[in-house]
């Protein structure tokens, strides 16, 4: 079993490196060259698929069950480990009573925990034709930003011929 997690573990941390760098490559181009609206749909479509691919391997039915195993930390200190630097890119510094709760949490925070069951009661009151109606009616504005998007790209791509 401990050689399956950790050949798990190691899959899915390779795949999220080549998420995270499709990312930060990305992030940099966004910033620093003046991009094409095509290039920048092949950049959402390669970072949606890579991560398409990741929920397809973690629903992978030979995937040991991680979800039912136990995380605890062995120690938790307010000195800074250069090794947990080193893993995290600097993001946290010391595995400390501030960080513990925040990464270690089974359950949403309760603000977000309410607002959810606010939305769910908001919705659960609406009739099951209002529902309906309401889906329409986002199915139809959906369809027509699609066909915006469409017709801009359509419009880019020629322009581009041009040039």
């Amino acid at each position: 079993m401990d050689k399956s997690i950790e050949y798990a573990s190691q899959s899915i941390s390779s795949r999220l490196e080549d998420i995270q760098a499709s990312l930060e490559s990305f992030s940099y181009r966004l910033q620093y060259e003046n991009l094409k609206w095509p290039t920048v749909l092949d950049n959402f479509a390669l970072i949606a698929g890579q991560m398409s691919m990741l929920n397809n391997h973690l629903r992978n039915e030979k995937l040991p069950p991680l979800h039912n195993l136990i995380l605890l930390p062995l120690t938790i200190s307010q000195e800074i480990d250069s090794s947990l630097q080193e893993v995290t890119r600097n993001r946290i510094q010391a595995f400390d009573h501030e960080i513990v709760p925040d990464y270690l949490r089974t359950k949403p925070e309760p603000e977000v925990e309410r607002d959810q069951k606010e939305l769910t009661e908001k919705a659960m009151e609406l009739s099951e034709e209002e529902r309906e109606k309401r889906v329409t009616d986002a199915n139809l504005l959906i369809d027509d930003l699609v066909e915006t998007i469409n017709n801009a790209r359509t419009a880019w791509n020629i322009h581009d011929l041009f040039d």
